[in-house]
């Protein structure tokens, strides 16, 4: 029949399947059609289905986020046509933080865009939060860089979550890079002071991170590769409700350099992650998370640049391994008026250091539980829940002599105390907090009860509050404060135990946060707040003097700009105020001033460059001011002078960004250069001495630092 309708001279039309994918990233497009001569055709699932007679046809694929695509069919043909469109610069969308809700009186969140496009962050979400309002200004390759010291906090009274279980430590050597990868998380969380009755066991701040869930219709991949390190990510869907993750990084140049003068073992880190997604229903999320990471390396414990060949063979060599690995099970159930979520955790973190005839072993098992139930009630809502850890440390450190020189990498050295205990604990708490909605108010009352097998006394009950209020013209005001305790770690309580002190108790604090967030014309942002934390018995460990409790208050101001066009530019600026004190002097987390800036800009379509400026006020140190000759040890040993009493220079450091994407069909490739410049006035690490303690110098790092690298998504 059809051969006689051709002869006949009637066209015969033919079955034509265009299929419409983004270019870049190879995603079904939505809301596409494709123009032919007589008309519009919509296409379903990202599927064209045409009728075309035999010849060729000129036809424009379409949709309201991407450029006219035009293409060329040749009819009769066997296989489909698959069309790629390019995505318009996207529409500018204002972003307004100040906007999203939030339980906590006091927040910043980091989300991926920002932390793929800010210079000196390497991709790191962690890093990027060492430029944000409150949180301490550290030097790079400096002893403290990988320490994240909020608001006056020292380190080890913040805790730090992903997916609401507590991680050992953050970042590779403490410097180099986050132990989570950037595509592997969705937004990072960070409340500085006056956080909600969710979180306990800390008396500083809180850094809560989520994971990405592996999701998709096809296979996701990607790599990045730069001086330091390379990795790759792939991520595959079983069936229609199971989707598989993996990633992994490891840092290389241990493959071309086996040693240096200071490094006997060049430094090693890799992380990896995997994860399974089961989405049964739309209202139910199902998943299982594995992380894990892992550091080594080999170095002389002394300085050798201040030594003599003959001295410098003769150093004592640190050797150090750690590495983590943690498991985590989790459900999200969602219904009309309630939501559930729970995560089960497993974390085993191992840490061994060496050197000479010491060693220092530490093996630290965790079993964590967190569950979080909202009941929405009207325009109300009641949340409670409740969090708790079985923890066991084991301790077995052989020292005949206490080692400063490697008091940042193994602090149980450093104190030249031997152990062999083992110590474990159990930590609970129950928490409730109503959210109450009264016109343009909303108060959170909330209360958190919890308990300590290894404290003594009654258990921490902490009342807290946060209060917001919806002023006109975009005026938000917040206000919050509450009560707060934190068991001392068990490292602490075994070397109480050791040196025949008796064991301590709940450090205490009370934080207090005024602020105000105004969205100028509804687009710029300014945020205003003072904040303030008053501490009780706070655990101080010197390693002269040994471990003790002190009072200790701290407040500050905080003054923030942002404006943010969603996918094009943002900008973020911040300038920090505070003073933070501990038995009667300064503390060592004292920072009097900081200034941040951070700029993104896509300039042009695939163009993408970027700043970041930090300026602070130096870190305080002890400095010493003599030396003692000791005939039994044949060794001068150092007289401190006031504590904490001298102070680094100021810090400062500009980092600039440059990122070009070559979109293909089906994925993108970015080639990115950042460099870091650090003036040669605001240059210095850490003070060094001469063997005598007569002269000090300052360790200097390096002024500029580049950094190539290529990034794959496919």
């Amino acid at each position: 029949m059809s051969v006689l309708l051709a002869l006949l001279g009637v066209a015969v039309a033919a079955p034509v399947d265009v299929v419409l994918r983004e270019r870049g990233t190879g995603d079904e497009v939505a809301d596409a059609w494709v123009l032919t001569p007589t008309g519009r055709v919509d296409a379903v699932a990202g599927v064209v289905h045409l009728d075309l007679p035999d010849g060729t046809h000129e036809l424009t694929a379409m949709t309201p986020l991407h450029a006219p695509t035009p293409f060329r069919v040749e009819v009769p043909r066997d296989t489909e046509v698959r069309v790629f469109l390019r995505a318009d610069l996207p529409p500018l969308e204002v972003v307004v933080e100040a906007r999203r809700p939030s339980p906590h009186a006091s927040r910043q969140i980091l989300d991926r865009e920002r932390v793929l496009q800010t210079p000196g962050a390497f991709n790191d979400p962690f890093r990027l939060i060492q430029s944000l309002p409150g949180v301490a200004v550290t030097r790079e390759f400096g002893p403290s860089v990988g320490q994240v010291a909020i608001r006056g906090a020292a380190p080890a009274e913040s805790r730090f979550f992903v997916d609401g279980i507590e991680l050992p430590y953050l970042y590779h050597f403490d410097q180099y890079a986050s132990v989570v990868p950037t595509h592997s998380l969705d937004e990072v969380a960070v409340y500085p002071s006056a956080f909600g009755p969710a979180y306990g066991d800390a008396v500083g701040g809180i850094v809560a991170a989520d994971t990405l869930p592996a999701e998709g219709d096809r296979i996701h991949g990607g790599a990045d590769v730069n001086f330091i390190m390379a990795g790759g990510h792939l991520s595959v869907p079983a069936s229609d409700t199971v989707t598989v993750g993996v990633s992994a990084r490891r840092s290389y140049l241990d493959l071309a350099s086996s040693s240096n003068d200071q490094y006997t073992v060049w430094p090693v880190f890799y992380d990896l992650t995997g994860r399974v997604d089961w989405k049964p229903t739309a209202d139910q999320h199902h998943r299982i998370v594995v992380l894990g990471a892992g550091d080594s390396y080999g170095r002389y414990a002394g300085d050798t640049a201040l030594l003599d060949p003959l001295e410098a063979s003769q150093e004592a060599v640190f050797d150090s391994d750690r590495d983590f690995q943690a498991v985590l099970v989790e459900t999200d159930f969602r219904a009309d008026r309630a939501r559930a979520e729970s995560v089960v955790g497993l974390v085993h973190d191992g840490w061994a250091g060496s050197l000479a005839d010491a060693s220092q072993l530490r093996d630290e098992l965790r079993v964590s539980l967190r569950h979080t139930q909202t009941l929405l009630l009207g325009a109300h809502e009641l949340v409670f829940g409740v969090d708790g850890h079985q923890q066991t440390v084991s301790l077995d450190v052989q020292t005949d002599r206490a080692w400063p020189e490697v008091g940042q990498e193994a602090p149980l050295l450093e104190r030249g105390v031997g152990l062999d205990e083992r110590r474990g604990r159990l930590h609970g708490g129950l928490w409730a907090e109503p959210r109450l909605v009264a016109g343009p108010a909303t108060i959170q009352p909330g209360l958190r009860l919890q308990g300590d097998t290894s404290v003594t006394g009654l258990p921490g009950l902490d009342p807290r509050l946060t209060v917001q209020l919806a002023m006109p013209g975009e005026l938000r005001l917040r206000a919050g404060g509450g009560r707060y305790h934190q068991a001392p770690p068990l490292d602490a309580q075994a070397l109480r135990a050791a040196a025949g002190q008796p064991e301590l108790g709940w450090t205490r604090a009370e934080h207090a946060v005024l602020g105000a967030d105004w969205a100028v014309a509804g687009r710029w942002e300014l945020g205003l707040e003072g904040w303030a934390r008053w501490q009780h018995d706070a655990v101080v460990d010197d390693p002269d003097d040994g471990l003790s409790v002190e009072e200790g208050r701290a407040v500050g101001l905080e003054l923030t700009s942002r404006y943010r066009l969603r996918e094009r530019f943002f900008s973020w600026a911040s300038v920090s105020l505070g003073r933070a004190r501990r038995g009667g002097q300064v503390s060592p987390w004292d920072q009097p001033y900081a200034f941040n800036l951070v700029t993104s800009w896509d300039f042009l379509p695939g163009w993408n460059v970027g700043l970041r400026w930090r300026y602070a006020a130096g870190t305080p140190y002890t400095q010493v001011v003599d030396g003692i000759y000791d005939g039994d040890q044949d060794r001068y040993l150092p007289v401190d002078g006031e504590p904490y009493g001298a102070r680094m220079a100021d810090y400062q450091k500009v980092d600039l960004h440059l990122q070009r994407d070559f979109d293909l069909r089906a994925g993108r490739i970015s080639l990115y250069f950042e460099l870091w410049w650090v003036p040669a006035a605001n240059n210095t690490l850490y003070p060094v001495y001469s063997f005598d303690y007569s002269e000090q110098a300052f360790v200097v790092g390096p002024p500029l630092v580049p950094l190539l690298g290529a990034r794959a998504d496919l």
